[in-house]
């Protein structure tokens, strides 16, 4: 059946077909060579793997379509009675279709980038490989890498939340509250609080408030704010003390656990303050 689809102009054009693809192969992978070399000697080793990703699939979608228009009056028979099966192909793939288009919403729009921190849908991770169909995340749990791996697929960037955590600054604000009992001494506790705020953040915000009002222009004075409200807790009043201030999202677990060390610290010098 097969020998009637195909003449025998068809198999010889079939033959320069595969010699062109075979060809196009070789000059791919010596253009790979001299753009990884390119970029690698002008310091851009870092990009140098999304701009062959880039390039690469790129390429290959122009050469095919190349070839499929010079051959497409000779294959027209052949073509024509595949069409029901690309047909069926086309809806049996329809989810790597959608990972290839959310690959190309990755490359051109850039949501995130190797090494970012985000978190797609409900997983949240140290990006480390972006490919055509999946991105591959270091696994976070409560800002600690759990020792697990995450693959997304790359159609979660257009149906899912994405949240970029390291995009533009890597400095979020955070927020830490403690409760100390209603009758503690309010002063002494919001005292040990910005003491235990101060030596742990209080440099870097000087250091961003600086290196913000030159960029800027005009003047910013960043410090950690802490605030107090009565809460109910148990039934009965207490206070609740909370710090904000600014941290690098990568050290943000650090940081939490040297000011609650501080706190600590602070607490047993100070008998007028006690823990709820």
């Amino acid at each position: 059946m097969l020998n009637d689809l195909i003449s025998a102009a068809e198999l010889k054009s079939l033959a320069v077909l595969a010699f062109a693809v075979f060809l196009s192969i070789i000059l791919l992978k010596i253009s790979y060579f001299l753009i990884r070399r390119y970029f690698e000697k002008r310091g851009g080793r870092a990009q140098v793997k999304e701009i062959i990703s880039i390039y690469k699939y790129s390429l290959t979608i122009v050469v095919i379509l190349v070839l499929f228009i010079i051959f497409s009056n000779v294959f027209r028979n052949f073509l024509a009675s595949i069409g029901v099966l690309a047909a069926g192909l086309a809806i049996s793939l329809q989810r790597p279709i959608l990972n290839v288009f959310g690959w190309l919403t990755i490359v051109l729009k850039k949501p995130y980038a190797i090494g970012d921190r985000v978190c797609i849908g409900t997983s949240k991770g140290d990006v480390y490989d972006i490919n055509i169909m999946h991105t591959n995340m270091s696994e976070l749990q409560d800002d600690a890498p759990s020792g697990r791996t995450i693959s997304v697929p790359n159609e979660f960037v257009l149906t899912q939340a994405v949240t970029n955590y390291t995009k533009g600054t890597p400095y979020i604000w955070d927020t830490l509250s403690i409760v100390v009992d209603k009758s503690s001494d309010e002063e002494k506790a919001i005292g040990i609080l910005k003491n235990a705020s101060e030596e742990t953040v209080g440099s870097l915000m000087r250091s961003l408030s600086r290196k913000w009002t030159l960029t800027d222009g005009k003047k910013v004075d960043l410090k950690p704010e802490v605030s107090m409200e009565i809460v109910v807790l148990n039934g009965a009043s207490a206070i609740q003390l909370t710090s904000r201030y600014l941290c690098d999202i990568k050290e943000r677990k650090s940081v939490r656990s040297r000011m609650y060390d501080l706190i600590i610290a602070g607490l047993k010098n100070a008998r007028e303050v006690a823990l709820k």
